[in-house]
This record gives C-alpha cells, structure tokens and sequence, in this order.
C-alpha cells in the first residue's frame, strides 16, 4: 500500500484541503494511505489554533485522511525549517512520498533550490547579507540570486516551505519522494473564495461570527459547528500577565532571543499595555513579525531554547481509521507513536499538560462571572489636567504603586496557577484511567438518552478565586446540555 504523507496545520481544516486529499489518490492511485502531521493546539505564526487539535484530527479523517498524527509544540513553533525537518522526520518513519502545496508545482526546481541553500558557497553569501541589515527571507532570496538561481521562489510564503522539505529530505537523506501541488487562491487572503478558501479567510469567520459553514466540507462542519473557537485577543491577558512577570533570565534563555532582540521584547513588555503594542514596538526590518509572534507565544508557555532544541521523544497519535490502525501496527514496537490518552513517563508529558491547560485560556465566548456584563468606558474626556498639574508627583507615585501591586497579584495567581497544575499531575500519576473510562462509560449508558443526534457542549464556570475568596456555583448534569453520543 502506497503512503503519502502531509505536515499541515488545518488551522481550521478546508475544502481546499480536501482537494488535496483528491489530487493524491489522482497521483497515486485510490487505495494510497494519507497520514497527516498536524499542529497540535498551537501553530507555526505564533498563535493558539482556532479548533482544538482533536477536532482538527477528527475533521481531517472524517474528510479523507488515514492517520493524524501530532507536530509537537516544539516544533510546530519553530522556523520554517524547525517545522518542515520535525514534520519529515515524522513522516519518514511512515511514508513513501511528501506532498506539499507550493506556488512552484516544480518538484526538480524546488529540489535544484533546496541543494543550492545547502552548499558550501549559499553560508558566507548569506552571512553578508544579513551583516547588511537584512531580514534573514530577505538576506537568504538575495544570496540565492547571487548563485545564479531565482531569489523570488524564497519570497513566497507556500514555495518557502515547500523548499525547507525538500532540504529535509536531502538533508535527512530520505527516500521520501517529493509531491508539490501548485497551490490556487490567496494565501492569505480574508475574503474567502468558494473553491479555494484561504485559512486565514475561514477563521476570521469563525472568530467574528460569520457565516463559515459553506467554506468547509460538511464532515468538517458537522465537527466544528457547537466548537468554541479560540483566539489570541481572548487570551491576551493571561499572556501579558507572563510576561510582566518574567525575570531576565527567563527572558534570556528564550528561543529567537539572539543579538539583543529578547532585550528589546523584555523592556517592550514592561512598558507597553497590549499584545499588539509589545509586538509593534519591537518590530524592526531585521526581525519579521512572526518570528516574534512564535518569541512571545514560547514565552507565555515557558518553552526556553534549550525545550525548543530536545528531541521530541514520542508522538502522540490523534485520530485514524481502519487503514490508518493497519499502518501504525507495523511501527507498534517503536514506542514512538503513543495513543492520546496513554500515560509517558518522559518529563516531556508534564510540559504537554501545562501547555494544554493554558491553550483553553484562549476559548471564546466563556464569561469571566456569570451574568456579568462587561463595558470598557473611556474617561479622557473628563481629565482636569490644569488641577491635576500640581500633584504630578503624587499621581506618579500612585501609577508607579498601582503597577507594583498589579505584578505582584500577577505572581501570586501564576504561582497559585503551577501549585494546581502540579496538584493535577500528582492526582494522574495515582489514577486508574481504564478504571475511569469504564465508570464512565456505565455512567453515560445509564444517564444519556439514546438518540443518532450529535449533542452539544456547553462550558459552565464552576468556581473561581474572587477578591471574596473562592466562590463555587452549584450545577449538575441536568443544568448542562450532555452529548447524546458517547465516544470513549
């Protein structure tokens, strides 16, 4: 059996990657295997993905796809590069051929490019342009142009990627084939087309409440539908209460922090009030927008350079159908590809379950209180600065106290917030998980009504820590809308 592979993040998942599914059973015959490294909750630009991994899995096969495996954080958040050599390296362990989407449906030129970027001569060519001020896409199409070979294939954001895996494969010497497929449409552009939607169309729907059903395969929908999206405005102040509490040599020790650039983001972010205003201010010719976009995500999830380099030791698998279970059985013995649920003792599972928890900080449509009503009312209009004038010094010192008790309260909720997460992992390591599964399961058969109706979800707050303490409200199963089908 033939087995294509694809490092994708189905951020949310598309038709136009369904039509990807169909051009390779075109290419390789109707019976080929799909397998898919996806992006787990957090993708390549810097940013939580809009559906939860699972759901983005389960899309992926309910609409063509074999095997859905997961693309660590570590390497979903890293460079071009990162990404297309941890997603190879994945998939060579499980597949015959990479397709990819590219401008350039050119797999000869793509490959002639990748060799060219690992020669000899592209290092010192390169070196000089960045010495020069470059950004490193600017820089590294400038130095390949000067080898003689189009410096324009580097500036188009599919062909980018497209070319890193082709340098996996060479790099990695892998008999992996390559398979590009001239990508159509606007990479990212936010009206969406009907035949060939961009991602960044589709979520901006999602995330505004718009009309996103038609864009996306009615599996896929089905999925989606009762999901609550998640976005980085609806997390931002969990991000920026990090940051305000990070010392400097936590800043240090970040990924993309060289040449004094995690200097520059340290004092943006005791500085300015917002997500957008760090990112702004830090913002320079020489550093592109996402490379701080994934600095500041691998800030507020802790993932140092030193996390960010390891080796992954294991992957966790996400969904599959009968043709996807055939193929893992035959790398069973490997230990490399772990079931979602199964328990690791590798260190690396507590850094998943701390970067799994914070993920769903950025759901939308959770109310901080119940029936609370929020308002934001501006009050510069009814400034007095000709008697405010006089006690200058006394507002600065109020300001400077305010800011003071604001990080202090932001340290105690992030230390309270690491005291509940090791409480959690404790309680796993003493849980009987089957024993659960099994309660549950007999819970459900005798509780849910029986129906062929997918149910809902519906997110309660349960409890909280309030300036009076920590309060619980009161709820039981008939006060929440239950799924009516149970998958365990």
């Amino acid at each position: 059996m033939k087995t294509v592979g694809i490092v994708a993040e189905y951020n949310p998942f598309h038709a136009g990657h369904r039509k990807q599914f169909d051009r390779v059973k075109a290419e390789f015959g109707g019976e080929t295997a799909i397998v898919c490294a996806m992006s787990g909750n957090y993708v390549q630009r810097g940013a939580p993905a809009v559906m939860d991994k699972t759901l983005r899995a389960k899309a992926a096969v309910a609409c063509g796809a074999d095997l859905v495996v997961e693309l660590p954080t570590t390497v979903s958040l890293s460079s071009a590069e990162g990404f297309a050599a941890g997603g190879m390296g994945i998939l060579s362990k499980l597949c015959d051929a990479l397709c990819f989407g590219a401008e350039t449906g050119e797999a000869e030129l793509l490959m002639e490019t990748a060799r060219a970027l690992l020669s000899e001569d592209f290092s010192p060519l390169l070196r000089r342009e960045l010495d020069s001020g470059k950004s490193f896409p600017a820089a590294r199409a400038e130095a390949l142009a000067q080898m003689g070979l189009s410096g324009e294939i580097l500036r188009r954001p599919n062909d980018i990627l497209a070319v890193e895996y082709c340098k996996a494969i060479l790099a990695q010497r892998s008999p992996m084939v390559p398979f590009p497929i001239r990508r159509e449409g606007c990479y990212h552009d936010r009206t969406p087309d009907r035949e060939n939607p961009s991602a960044t169309a589709v979520r901006r729907l999602m995330l505004e409440g718009g009309a996103w059903g038609s864009f996306v395969p009615e599996p896929a929908r089905a999925i989606f539908e009762n999901a609550p999206p998640h976005s980085l405005a609806a997390g931002e102040r969990a991000v920026l209460a990090r940051l305000r509490t990070m010392t400097d040599a936590e800043f240090e020790a970040l990924p993309y922090g060289g040449e004094g650039l995690w200097r520059k983001f340290m004092h943006a972010s005791r500085r300015e009030a917002t997500l957008e205003d760090i990112l702004t201010s830090v913002k320079s010719k020489r550093y592109t927008r996402t490379r701080l976009d994934r600095m500041m995500m691998c800030a507020y999830l802790g993932i140092t350079a030193e996390i960010l380099a390891a080796p992954v030791p294991y992957v966790r698998v996400l969904a599959f159908n009968e043709k996807g279970r055939a193929i893992l059985s035959a790398v069973k013995k490997s230990g490399f590809f772990r079931n979602a649920g199964e328990t690791v003792p590798h260190p690396y599972q507590s850094l998943e379950q701390r970067w799994g928890d914070l993920y769903g900080l950025f759901a939308l449509g959770q109310p901080e209180a119940p029936g609370a009503d929020e308002r934001v009312l501006s009050l510069y209009h009814t400034i007095d600065a000709d008697a405010l004038h006089p006690h200058k010094d006394e507002v600065t010192a109020l300001f400077a106290r305010n800011q003071l008790l604001r990080s202090r309260a932001a340290r105690y909720v992030a230390s309270a917030g690491s005291l509940l997460l090791d409480s959690r992992r404790a309680e796993a390591c003493s849980t009987n998980f089957e024993k659960v599964r099994r309660y549950v399961k007999r819970l459900c058969t005798r509780l849910l009504p029986r129906t062929e109706e997918m149910g809902s979800e519906e997110l309660r707050l349960l409890s909280a820590i309030t300036p009076k303490g920590e309060v619980f409200y009161p709820v039981s199963y008939t006060h929440l809308t239950l799924p009516t089908k149970l998958e365990v």
